[in-house]
């Protein structure tokens, strides 16, 4: 019986310190971020590459089954590519001011790979899973890290200049959107792979609404 049982106690015990490692994650990265901030630049990136590396260690060789790709996935990620063209196309007609300078490398870099790859790890594989294994059920890990999502992009509303407070809003509205398209991928095939390739194929679409 013990044969049997002790590997699903031993999963849970992983979860119960991944959920532990979740809640200290959202408490430094909400309620400590002007005090992360000074320990870099980089600081928080570091924070969350150590906490998906951990979260990784702890999901063992099953990390692995949630880099796989689809063809839906593909046929998704041009829709995508569409909407972030849009998105940007948008902003301009409605005199929305895009604070970031698209023209930079850093920025291009972080835009198209630091984020789709970081964020999805993050929010659709380290928050996910302890939520999900919270809450029994995926559609519940689905809509509330979206809304997590959507959020952290709404967080920086409180440390930026009020000229791009409008954009703060409009970004917050469509990456709530972006982040439910992402899961979805989670939701019906547990691909991080999935979710990576759409939060690209968005940037992507951004940028090329910049040029």
């Amino acid at each position: 019986m013990s044969d049997h049982s002790s590997p699903l106690k031993v999963f849970d015990n992983r979860l119960a310190f991944w959920s532990l490692l979740a809640c200290i994650y959202l408490i430094i990265r909400f309620a400590f971020t002007q005090w992360l901030d000074t320990l870099g630049a980089y600081a928080s990136y570091g924070f969350e590459v150590v906490d998906v590396s951990i979260a990784g260690f702890l999901a063992g060789h099953t990390f692995l089954k949630y880099f796989k790709i689809t063809r839906p996935m593909l046929i998704c990620s041009v829709g995508s590519l569409i909407a972030g063209f849009a998105i940007f196309r948008i902003a301009g007609f409605a005199g929305i001011q895009i604070p970031f300078d698209l023209r930079g490398t850093e920025t291009l870099m972080f835009l198209l790979l630091v984020a789709p790859i970081l964020e999805e790890l993050i929010f659709r594989f380290f928050l996910w899973q302890p939520i999900e294994w919270l809450g029994r059920k995926p559609i519940i890990a689905w809509v509330v890290t979206s809304l997590m999502f959507s959020y952290s992009h709404l967080h920086s509303i409180w440390f930026v200049p009020k000229e791009i407070h409008t954009f703060i809003v409009y970004q917050t509205i469509y990456t709530l959107f972006l982040g439910l398209a992402c899961g979805f991928f989670i939701f019906r095939n547990k691909s991080v792979a999935g979710a990576i390739l759409i939060h690209f194929a968005f940037n992507l679409g951004f940028y090329l609404g910049s040029l």
